[in-house]
């Protein structure tokens, strides 16, 4: 099986950094095209996970939350290009955010879905309503959970 394009994750969180990184070493390795894909809320939502926990209200957070996708795809698109790396950015606002990423990576027909996994154990981002427990159930596109190295 040849893999010619793989997605990667980009939700408004810290530990996105980690599945960048690994989603270029592996399009590398590979020889294949990144899909850069952040998924937003619907409007008036609430956002994140425990942890991380936003609530969105009203249009200056909305620009805000704009801002900061538009900045990580530029990061992320930056750092593909410096290494080579053909690359796509998109972004998507909608309640389910699991069915988002799905949708977006049927659409470009990604191999597979890197997202990155915050320093919590699998029990807690269940109860705290992280987006990776969603995702690996709803994908039928498999999952790399991305974990900082450090």
């Amino acid at each position: 099986m040849t893999i010619k394009r793989l997605m990667v994750v980009l939700e408004l969180t810290p530990w996105s950094a980690s599945a960048v990184q690994q989603g270029l070493a592996l399009a590398g390795a590979l020889a294949a095209e990144l899909v850069f894909f952040v998924p937003l809320p619907a409007l008036g939502s609430a956002m994140g996970d425990a942890f991380t926990l936003m609530v969105e209200s009203g249009e200056t957070t909305d620009a805000a939350l704009r801002l900061e996708a538009a900045e990580r795809l530029r990061q992320a698109a930056e750092a593909a290009d410096h290494a080579g790396i053909l690359h796509h950015v998109a972004v998507q606002r909608g309640g389910d955010l699991s069915s988002l990423v799905v949708e977006q990576a049927r659409r470009w027909h990604c191999a597979y879905i890197l997202v990155g996994a915050p320093p919590q154990n699998a029990v807690m981002r269940l109860l705290s309503g992280n987006l990776i427990p969603a995702l690996i159930t709803a994908s039928p596109i498999p999952v790399l959970v991305c974990k900082d190295e450090q």
